[in-house]
């Protein structure tokens, strides 16, 4: 009966670890994306919902890298692909003016 409920505790503290660092590595690409956009808006500065915009791009790029990662069977072309589709959601939110200026900062 000792062993059933070690062994029990030891798989619910096994779920709960791997909840935990899934929801860390969300907080990260958050981060990472919430700095890229503030980086952005200092050099480009355009206004809060243009930054919103932005920023989602980049949590979906991190988003689309994170799950790229966890593919055993990636691609270069899944790799450009995310790629492509970060700079069409970035086009999308800025302007065709601020978008020349985030192309002569890369």
């Amino acid at each position: 009966m000792k062993k059933i409920i070690t062994f029990c505790f030891f798989a619910f503290a096994l779920c709960f670890g791997a909840t935990n660092m899934n929801a860390q590595t969300k907080i990260e690409i958050n981060k990472v994306a919430n700095e890229k956009a503030n980086e952005l808006k200092k050099v480009i500065k355009f206004n809060d919902n243009t930054l919103e915009d932005v920023y989602q791009a980049y949590k979906a790029y991190g988003n689309a890298k994170k799950a790229l990662k966890l593919n055993t069977n990636i691609t270069e072309e899944d790799k450009t692909k995310a790629e492509a589709t970060l700079q069409e959601n970035l086009k999308k939110a800025l302007t065709e003016e601020e978008y020349n200026r985030y192309q002569s900062t890369l």
